[in-house]
């Protein structure tokens, strides 16, 4: 089955745009806000913010991203692919969900913040596994996946 037919029978869980081809980020020029560092594709607009002090450890690149259509759309997929084309693959990123207390929710909008320099002591360290299939662990029904992009 194509892509896009497997894509067409996820319709509904799907923003538009996840069906456009994924395109290279160019830089963006945001009117009246020239000095901020934006970029663009065919499905994301993410501003990057460099040298963000991130207390002990160290500066941080912090990833705002947003899709066009401005839906709440949020695919671990493109998210892991924004930030190693535009920070680098073995850099580490971490999505927070904060305490309430600290809670900014004023957009469909998410953040990754990116650490060169550092590798989080939690995650898994088993090495890379990628697969488009369902995985069958016993006593758990099949999971899903979405197809691959094409262009990968």
């Amino acid at each position: 089955m194509s892509k896009i037919k497997k894509l067409k029978k996820l319709e509904h869980l799907v923003t538009p745009l996840a069906l456009e081809p994924w395109t290279p980020f160019e830089r963006a020029v945001i009117r009246d806000q020239p000095h901020l560092e934006v970029w663009k594709n065919s499905r994301y607009q993410v501003m990057v913010k460099r040298g963000v002090q991130a207390g002990q450890m160290g500066e941080c690149i912090w990833l705002s991203i947003k899709t066009l259509d401005r839906s709440a759309w949020h695919d671990w997929r493109d998210l892991q692919r924004i930030k190693n084309e535009l920070v680098g693959p073995e850099v580490e990123a971490v999505e927070l969900f904060p305490a309430e207390s600290r809670l900014v929710d004023g957009a469909n909008q998410f953040h990754l913040w990116c650490f060169p320099e550092w590798t989080f002591p939690f995650g898994f360290n088993e090495g890379r596994m990628v697969t488009e299939e369902a995985l069958k662990l016993p006593g758990h029904p099949p999971s899903r996946n979405r197809p691959f992009d094409t262009d990968r």
